[in-house]
C-alpha cells in the first residue's frame, strides 16, 4: 500500500523543527530514517498532513562516550552503532541486541530517535534502553528536558513524548568491563520481528552472587517490560540453572501477553521462558 499525500520540509536548526511542530499541532510529525515511520504511513495507521525531516539537523548523528556514559544522537543508525568499536566496549549489550535489527538495508537508514518515538513492541532498542536504564532528552518550545526510561512506554506504540517535543539524545551509563550480560531473540526468519527476546546483565559479587540483575522482555506487554520480580528472586544468590528454572516458574505467572491470531499466549510464554534461560547462559559464558 503507497501512502497518501502529505507535505514535506527539512529545516536547518531544531529550533525550526519545533517551531514547526507548534506551527501544526497534531498535523505534522518527525521523520529521519524513515524505517518506523513509513509502514506506519502506508499502513495509514498515522496520517499527518507535514512531515519534518531531519536530515539537515547535523549534530544530531553524534556518538560520545565518556568515562560514564554514552550520548548518541537521534539520528545515530544502526549501521553507525554496528562499526563502532567505542561502542563495542562501553555498551556491548547494545551492540550485540541491535545487529538482530531487520536486514543490513533497514540497519543503514533505522535511527536511534525514529525507533524509541515511534515505540514498536517488537523493536530491540526499546528493550535494551529499559534493562539499560537509560535517560531521554529532547527539546520542546521551552528548551530542553530529561525523560527516565521508565516513564517513557505509555502503552502500545505510545509514549510520553507530547506533541511539540523532539528526541535529541539516548544517554546510557557506561558498562563495566567485569559486568555479565546476554541478549536472545527469537523471530520466524532472520530480520523478521521479534517474537519474543531477551536481555539481561548483573553483576557478580566477590562471593560469586548475582547483584544488581536487570531483566527485559520483549512480546510479554505492549511494550518491553522489566521482570522486577524475578530480578529481585535471583538477587544475593548464586547462579544456577536450577535457581533459574525455580524463579522463572514463581515469578512468570503473572504475564498475560497480548492475544495474537497466529501466536497463542502459553507459546509465547514458553518463548520468553526459552529467550531468559539462553540470555543467562551467554552471560555466564562470558569472562
Amino acid at each position: 500500500m503507497k501512502s497518501y499525500n502529505f507535505s514535506h520540509v527539512a529545516p536547518q536548526t531544531l529550533g525550526e523543527v519545533v517551531a514547526l511542530l507548534n506551527d501544526h499541532p497534531g498535523e505534522a510529525k518527525i521523520i529521519s530514517g524513515g524505517q518506523s515511520l513509513m509502514p506506519v504511513l502506508n499502513f495509514r495507521l498515522a496520517k499527518p498532513d507535514l512531515l519534518v525531516d531531519l536530515r539537515n539537523i547535523n549534530d544530531l548523528n553524534i556518538i560520545t562516550c565518556s568515562n560514564h556514559e554514552t550520548s548518541l544522537g537521534a539520528r545515530v543508525r544502526w549501521v553507525d552503532i554496528e562499526k563502532s568499536t567505542e561502542l563495542a566496549f562501553h555498551q556491548p549489550l547494545l551492540q550485540k541486541a541491535l545487529s538482530y535489527v531487520a536486514h543490513y538495508q533497514i540497519r543503514n537508514r533505522g535511527t536511534i530517535g525514529g525507533s524509541l518515538a515511534n515505540c514498536d513492541p517488537a523493536a530491540e532498542l526499546p528493550l535494551i534502553a529499559l534493562v539499560l536504564e537509560a535517560q531521554i532528552k529532547v527539546i520542546n518550545s521551552k528548551g530542553y528536558r530529561y525523560i527516565n526510561i521508565a516513564d517513557f512506554f505509555l502503552g502500545f506504540m505510545s509514549t510520553s513524548l507530547s506533541k511539540g517535543e523532539v528526541i535529541v539524545e539516548l544517554i546510557l551509563p557506561n558498562f563495566p568491563s567485569h559486568r555479565k550480560w546476554g541478549f536472545e531473540e527469537f523471530s520466524r526468519r532472520k530480520g523478521d520481528f521479534a517474537i519474543a527476546a531477551c536481555a539481561v546483565w548483573f553483576d557478580l559479587s566477590p562471593l560469586g552472587k548475582m547483584e544488581n540483575a536487570h531483566i527485559g522482555v520483549i512480546g510479554a506487554d505492549d511494550y518491553p517490560i522489566r521482570l522486577t520480580g524475578l530480578e529481585n528472586t535471583l538477587n544475593n544468590k548464586a547462579f544456577t540453572s536450577e535457581l533459574l528454572d525455580e524463579a522463572i516458574a514463581s515469578s512468570l505467572n503473572h504475564l498475560s501477553p497480548p492475544v495474537d491470531p497466529q501466536i497463542s499466549q502459553a507459546y509465547r510464554l514458553s518463548l520468553i521462558t526459552t529467550m531468559i534461560k539462553r540470555a543467562f547462559a551467554n552471560s555466564m559464558s562470558k569472562n
